[in-house]
């Protein structure tokens, strides 16, 4: 499935480049963010993002569980995929069809999971 815009919010630059450079590599149309709030401004800037990837630890004010709430309510399409290498949030902070996968990940699994959830 190429064509398919994804978002990945990650403060960390190496990390956020890694995954731009790996999902890009998959195929995908690749936009970035360093946090909450530029990511909020970033989804309503381009409608044709149908996929978030976001980390949850984020300076700012809003950090990725709240921006993935908040994406998903105005847009209930929006593949989610949220990731953390300190914890993992319960199912209840999730919106309901997000997905969780922790830290250290591979990207290729991160493509996989984005595709099987289009």
């Amino acid at each position: 499935m190429t064509g398919l815009a994804v978002l990945i919010v990650e403060d960390e630059s190496l990390v956020r480049m890694a995954a731009v450079d790996g999902l890009r590599a998959a195929g995908f149309d690749v936009f970035e963010a360093e946090d909450g709030d530029e990511a909020l401004a970033v989804l309503a800037r381009h409608p044709e993002i149908g996929a978030l990837f976001t980390d949850v630890q984020m300076p700012g004010v809003v950090d990725g569980l709240a921006l993935a709430g908040c994406s998903c309510a105005t847009r209930p399409d929006l593949i989610t995929v949220v990731t953390s290498g300190r914890s993992e949030p319960s199912a209840g902070e999730l919106p309901p069809r997000a997905r969780f996968v922790a830290k250290p990940y591979h990207i290729d699994a991160i493509a996989r999971l984005i595709r099987a959830m289009a």
